[in-house]
């Protein structure tokens, strides 16, 4: 079989392979998917296992915080102004999405990826510009 793509392209595709394989491998080894269970031995009915001790109680702090009170130099806080929301961050979000996934798929959803980005970027710092 004649493989028609290029050798970056060959290069990547043995990286993703290897790196599924080697996480699936470390994945069932955290998981312990590949060791036998340890057989863990119950006592026979007639013996009594003895009660647990009991506990003590937490000690009460010594010194209690001081309850705090506002002072002659402070001031009434002003009030905090939230940024309007917008749809734009998650429209440049899906422009660098697509322009990823075009690296590995075509140049063609690369150039839709970098055009929702230049147009999310362009929109929402107008946006932040023109915000009061």
């Amino acid at each position: 079989m004649n493989d028609q793509r290029p050798l970056w392209r060959k290069a990547l595709d043995l990286l993703i392979a290897l790196g599924a394989t080697f996480g699936l491998a470390a994945w069932g080894k955290k998981k312990g998917l590949n060791q036998p269970k340890p057989h863990i031995p119950t006592p026979p009915p007639s013996v009594t296992l003895p009660a647990p001790a009991p506990t003590a109680a937490l000690p009460e702090p010594q010194h209690p915080e001081p309850e705090l009170r506002p002072g002659p130099d402070w001031s009434t806080p002003k009030p905090v102004t939230l940024p309007q929301l917008t749809y734009w961050p998650m429209i440049l979000a899906a422009g660098v999405v697509f322009l990823a996934w075009g690296v590995v798929t075509s140049y063609i959803i690369s150039l839709l990826g970098a055009l929702l980005l230049c147009i999310a970027l362009i929109g929402w710092i107008g946006e932040l510009r023109h915000e009061h």
